[in-house]
């Protein structure tokens, strides 16, 4: 009989299976408005810090830091996926990982995986995404900060103000599907974009700044955790 540990670090094990078939020069497709390119092979670490309610609003955890890697190109269902993993630089402790499939032609979730302990057995968290109702990628209480607009952005018009878009968010777990209504604003910046995303969870929205050049958000807050991409560095745009 396997051990908890054993248990957990075997599933840990067949998530990284689903992340080594490698198609290097796969990259998004062209689309009209903005939104980040990748390629497989890419790689990105974002910083994240969690308010620790306990001990009031002014209180933080230590903060952690994520590796974000598309270490593939794949399909589901007919739809041409990248595979994002995530996993924590330097943190083997907390046992914690996600597998993010997500569409090439406007990178919406797919499905997701996410791997962390339960009670001291590992546990992995499916969710399928219905592609007939378009929504942003929330994390749904996951530690890891992996939330992710709808793209790509256009341009909102001067007369009309921010962009916005109302949808509904359908996600399959086992033999459930949850329905909500979520919603996502956005505006135009300097360098990029301001995106505001709401499912009308307890903790409020999620505040993301895009900048044009770079594959992840350069800053995120809300749901009592602020993010900052940190390698590449903002202004280090790829070329």
């Amino acid at each position: 009989m396997l051990t908890r540990s054993c248990r957990l670090w075997a599933v840990l094990f067949m998530v990284g299976m689903l992340t080594l078939s490698v198609q290097p020069g796969v990259t998004a497709p062209e689309v009209d408005g903005f939104m980040p390119a990748w390629r497989v092979g890419d790689a990105w670490v974002v910083e994240a810090r969690y308010r620790n309610l306990a001990m009031g609003e002014d209180a933080w955890l230590p903060p952690i830091r994520w590796r974000f890697h598309v270490r593939s190109a794949r399909e589901v269902d007919g739809e041409p996926c990248f595979l994002l993993h995530v996993v924590p630089l330097g943190r083997p402790d907390l046992k914690v990982q996600a597998v993010l499939w997500l569409a090439q032609r406007d990178l919406r979730p797919v499905r997701v995986i996410d791997v962390f302990p339960l009670r001291g057995v590992a546990t992995a968290r499916r969710r399928e995404f219905d592609p007939r109702r378009l929504t942003p990628l929330f994390p749904e209480g996951a530690l890891i900060p992996y939330a992710l607009p709808l793209f790509p952005f256009a341009e909102p018009s001067h007369t009309t103000g921010p962009t916005v878009v109302v949808g509904e968010k359908a996600v399959a777990v086992a033999s459930t599907t949850f329905v909500d209504r979520v919603s996502q604003t956005w505006s135009p910046t300097p360098r990029g974009f301001v995106v505001e995303l709401d499912d009308g969870q307890p903790g409020g929205g999620i505040r993301q700044e895009w900048w044009k050049g770079l594959p992840w958000a350069v800053s995120q807050s809300g749901r009592a955790m602020e993010v900052r991409l940190v390698e590449p560095a903002p202004g280090e745009e790829r070329r």
